[in-house]
């Protein structure tokens, strides 16, 4: 991936279009754990042990999301819990449409947990945004709320466990909190698109299908972009770069393979200034998808980063591309 100066003269019309991209999110938190493997809560989160019983959230090596990392709280035998997991104080502002999701999972469905999510001033009290119904699922599912703030300020988003007393455990992985990115903008444009505009973007069976992934810079501030665009599945948090496709009966078409990804190195990181871009090219045709029945397919393109350099900081959040559509044409009988 590069830093783009000029752009193709074909592309300006598209760049300039309003996005309607509603995925299209920064992380102000993103926590997987895996930075501490020593079973230690990451130092910019608090913990609160409420009711006093010497037991609460504590950071582990597994039982999260693909098997990794997770923070747990194992239940009291003695005493029914009320403990308190809060993210880093994060600086939010009025109206707008904050996120926070996570995956949660129990070890017995038949001891359920008790999980609630609150957004505060302090760490131990605050709005419930979130009360979730029994957790009985084993294997991580996701859970999402949304929330607003009604003053500018230092809020934590906190989980509050209330379960019964001798409950096994309730364990919490890859917690994000995100609000709406609207300086980035992903753009995906195939060949035929890109080359000639006005035709049909229409390629054969078993050819390229050649494309263009763009992530621009629409704000007034420099932003540092992993440009490394590692290709992957979008469930990878190491894939930068991803595709979403539907066939022609209007089915997602699954991804095929995995591939290991490793971390991007720090000469991956590029600062991009307002008004430039990175950008990569990429064939469909050689993706994890099976392109060969003839028809008509749509792709989005997706971007997500979230790795930090070893200094200094980046961008970290997911954009989602506008569809585009293109055709396989079914090869003539010979």
């Amino acid at each position: 991936m590069r830093v783009l100066t000029s752009l193709p003269a074909v592309l300006l019309l598209a760049l300039f279009l309003p996005p309607v991209q509603a995925e299209n999110r920064r992380y102000l938190v993103y926590e997987d754990f895996t930075e501490f493997l020593t079973a230690a809560i990451p130092p910019d989160w608090a913990v609160e042990d409420a009711n006093g019983d010497g037991v609460t959230w504590e950071a582990v090596e597994w039982g999260g999301v693909r098997g990794g990392p997770a923070v747990r709280y194992l239940s009291n035998p003695g005493g029914a819990a009320d403990d308190w997991l809060a993210s880093p104080p994060l600086e939010l502002e009025p109206d707008v449409d904050y996120r926070v999701t996570f995956h949660a999972r129990v070890t017995d469905p038949t001891l359920p947990h008790t999980l609630h999510v609150l957004v505060g001033t302090a760490v131990g009290g605050g709005e419930t945004v979130l009360n979730l119904p029994a957790i009985m699922n084993t294997d991580p599912e996701m859970q999402e709320a949304t929330f607003t703030v009604d003053a500018p300020g230092t809020y934590y988003v906190q989980f509050r466990v209330t379960t019964p007393a001798d409950f096994f455990a309730l364990y919490l992985s890859r917690i994000i909190v995100s609000e709406p990115e609207e300086n980035l903008e992903l753009i995906l444009e195939l060949d035929a698109d890109f080359y000639e505009p006005g035709e049909p973007a229409v390629f054969g069976e078993g050819g390229e299908i050649r494309c263009m992934m763009l992530v621009r810079n629409n704000g007034t501030q420099t932003v540092t972009l992993n440009s490394s665009l590692a290709a992957g599945h979008e469930s990878d948090p190491d894939a930068v770069q991803a595709y979403r496709v539907t066939g022609p009966d209007s089915e997602p078409v699954p991804s095929r393979g995995r591939i290991t990804l490793v971390p991007p190195l720090d000469e991956d990181f590029e600062e991009v200034p307002p008004g430039e871009a990175v950008f990569a090219f990429d064939d469909l045709a050689e993706s994890f998808f099976d392109l060969s029945a003839p028809g008509v397919y749509t792709v989005r393109a997706v971007y997500r980063n979230v790795h930090l350099p070893e200094t200094g900081t980046a961008w970290r959040g997911k954009l989602v591309s506008e569809p585009v559509s293109f055709t396989i044409e079914e090869e003539p009988a010979p």
